[in-house]
């Protein structure tokens, strides 16, 4: 089963996207601490790292180039902003995928895969 470590970025998106990855067969790890980001990753030993936030700010640009730092897991960053400087931002700083909010479960579970 894929691990999955889910990053509530900003403390406010929903733990919808959580559950979602849940019920398709992936061993979700939620984490709301980006600042212990670290022992998460050596806890989890994920296949993946999910980052949900309302919008893409400083902090989720250094929680991508601080996890990049880390590892080679690949980051996925769901947000609501569909500004293209937030999205080159992010990707700029370690994401390897962005998805615009709301997300269709089903397509969220393909790209993991």
């Amino acid at each position: 089963m894929p691990r999955v470590l889910y990053i509530n970025g900003d403390g406010v998106t929903s733990g919808w996207l959580a559950a979602a990855l849940d019920d398709r067969e992936f061993s979700v790890h939620t984490h709301e601490a980006p600042s212990e980001i670290g022992e998460a990753l050596a806890h989890v030993q994920p296949d993946v790292v999910v980052i949900s936030c309302s919008r893409p700010d400083p902090n989720t640009r250094q929680l991508c180039s601080g996890l990049r730092e880390l590892s080679s897991v690949p980051i996925v960053v769901c947000a609501q902003s569909t500004r293209e400087a937030d999205i080159v931002a992010v990707f700029e700083a370690g994401a390897d995928d962005y998805l615009v909010t709301p997300i269709r479960p089903v397509e969220l579970t393909a790209r993991l895969r």
